[in-house]
């Protein structure tokens, strides 16, 4: 459906540069879109991993200092446009992340935590910074772009190619943790 996707290989080791492609826009350029990254994450809420009270604290949510920590790594490592592994590397030797427990009692072991969060949170910034300068440059419509490989989740592979109005894309990627999506401009 969509002449444009990027394989597992591509993927990995890839810095947020590469990652996000702005060349389909003439007048786009890194540092706009590096700006509204940074817009966005002085002032994130980081909700889904932030804690709110004691016991999201004991079930492995960040503290207050933890987030702070958060938001330097990643804003160090969207300024020298690091690798989702290289961020990952800053989350595991400066967080001190334990379990995380779930509502429904599941664990998410404290080794896995740092590569999920710098993927999924990258992700999540790269995109809405990429929507913010799509919005800036009067781009109306998106197209949703998959990471294709066998680790394509059934949601994303569904949702591939989709075109979405520039105000309904915002919070759609990630559609989960570990989510690889990205959008790309439709350009009239």
């Amino acid at each position: 459906c969509c002449k444009h996707h990027i394989t597992e290989s591509d993927y990995e080791g890839m810095t947020l540069k590469e990652f996000v492609n702005l060349q389909e826009i003439s007048g786009f350029t890194y540092s706009d879109y590096l700006i509204n990254i940074l817009k966005r994450l002085k002032t994130d809420k980081f909700v889904d991993l932030k804690a709110k009270t004691e016991k999201d604290i004991e079930n492995g949510l960040l503290t207050e200092e933890q987030t702070d920590k958060l938001r330097q790594i990643l804003k160090d490592g969207f300024r020298k446009n690091k690798s989702i592994r290289e961020i990952e590397v800053e989350i595991k030797d400066n967080l001190g992340l334990k379990d995380r427990i779930k509502e429904d009692g599941g664990i998410i072991p404290a080794e896995t935590r740092p590569n999920m969060i710098s993927r999924t949170e990258t992700i999540r910034l790269a995109n809405a910074g990429l929507l913010d300068t799509y919005k800036e440059n009067n781009v109306k419509n998106v197209r949703w772009l998959a990471a294709l490989s066998d680790r394509t989740c059934e949601i994303c592979n569904s949702r591939n190619g989709e075109v979405l109005s520039l105000e309904e894309s915002y919070g759609e990627i990630p559609a989960h943790v570990n989510c690889r999506c990205t959008f790309l401009s439709i350009v009239e």
